[in-house]
């Protein structure tokens, strides 16, 4: 939702408790969003790193829909194979959870 440079960044800022999903907290950086789903920041937040991030005007997937005076976004709908990121290597994650069955 462009709230974060880095993935990394995004995983720190889940993990440190800044961001909520429909209102509740959730500091687990692997929480699966439903459709629908509300992301934003809790009301103490966003953090100084968060706006120089939105103010940078990120790409944003036409998956989701972000309100950047909100600091809040919602997940709209699943996306397309080809608006994934290049960087996602698809034959390891089927490998991976191949293993698992």
């Amino acid at each position: 939702m462009g709230f974060a440079r880095t993935r990394a960044a995004a995983r720190q800022l889940v993990n440190h408790g800044h961001v909520t999903v429909n209102g509740k907290k959730v500091d687990i950086a692997s929480y699966l969003c439903k459709l629908g789903d509300v992301v934003a920041f809790k009301e103490t937040s966003p953090l100084k790193v968060v706006k120089e991030s939105v103010e940078g005007k990120p790409t944003i997937p036409g998956y989701v829909t972000v309100d950047a005076e909100k600091f809040s976004g919602v997940y709209a709908r699943l996306p397309e194979r080809n608006e994934l990121p290049k960087d996602i290597n698809e034959a390891q994650i089927i490998e991976y959870y191949n293993r698992l069955l």
